[in-house]
C-alpha cells in the first residue's frame, strides 16, 4: 500500500482556495504520504530521503495552515505573501524528490512507461514552479511583463490550468505505480522479490 498512501496523500495537495484559505489541508496529505513512505523507504530509490523530508514538511505545512487561518479570521499577517513564496519552494522540492524517486524505482523494475511519465512530469513541474516563482516575484520589470502577458494571453488562467493538469498527471502517475509496481503486499517490489528468490534457492 506504499504507493496507495502516496496517491491518497497527494490528493490533499490540490489547491482549492477560499478567501485565502486552502480548503484541502496539506498536512493531512503529508501525514498519509508518510505512512506510505515508511514502506517504500525499505526499497531505496530516494524514498528514505523523501520520508525524512516529509517529516520536515509536517511543521512547515502546519505553520502555513495556521497563518492562513489567522489571516482568514481577520488578523492581517504582514509576511504571509513572503511565507507563501517560501512554502511554494518547499513544495517544489517535495515534488522533485517524489518524481525522481518514482523514476528510479520505475527504472529498477523496468517499467519504461512509468519511467517516461515521471520524466515528463518532472519537466512540467520545473516549468510550472519556475513560472510561479518568477512571475509572482515583486519586481517592477517582472510585474510589467506579467501584466502584459495577462492582458494579451490570459496568462494567469494558463498557469492556473497548467498547475491542475500537472497535478492530475502526478496523481495518475502515482496510481499507475500502485497498480503496476507495488502490488498487494508489495510482493513485486525489487528487494522483496530478491529475498523470495533466495528463499526458494535455500
Amino acid at each position: 500500500m506504499g504507493f496507495g498512501y502516496l496517491f491518497l496523500g497527494y490528493l490533499f495537495l490540490f489547491s482549492f482556495p477560499y478567501k485565502g484559505l486552502d480548503i484541502t489541508i496539506d498536512i493531512i496529505g503529508f501525514i498519509i504520504a508518510y505512512l506510505g513512505l515508511r514502506t517504500l523507504s525499505e526499497y531505496g530509490c530516494g524514498f528514505n530521503n523523501l520520508k525524512k523530508y516529509v517529516l520536515l514538511l509536517l511543521p512547515v505545512s502546519t505553520l502555513t495552515l495556521t497563518l492562513q487561518l489567522i489571516n482568514y479570521f481577520g488578523v492581517k499577517v504582514v509576511f504571509l505573501s513572503i511565507w507563501n513564496y517560501i512554502y511554494t519552494a518547499f513544495l517544489l522540492v517535495y515534488n522533485v524528490m517524489l518524481l525522481v524517486s518514482v523514476y528510479k524505482i520505475a527504472t529498477s523494475t523496468e517499467m519504461t512507461s512509468i519511467q517516461a511519465k515521471a520524466q515528463r512530469n518532472l519537466v512540467i513541474c520545473l516549468l510550472y514552479y519556475f513560472a510561479i516563482l518568477f512571475f509572482e516575484t515583486p519586481f517592477p520589470g517582472i510585474q510589467t511583463l506579467e501584466n502584459y502577458l495577462i492582458e494579451k494571453f490570459a496568462f494567469g488562467l494558463i498557469i492556473y490550468l497548467l498547475g491542475y493538469i500537472w497535478m492530475i498527471l502526478n496523481a495518475s502517475l502515482l496510481f499507475s505505480c500502485y497498480m503496476w509496481i507495488c502490488k498487494e503486499g508489495d510482493e513485486d517490489m525489487p528487494e522483496k522479490q530478491n529475498k523470495k528468490n533466495k528463499a526458494k534457492e535455500d
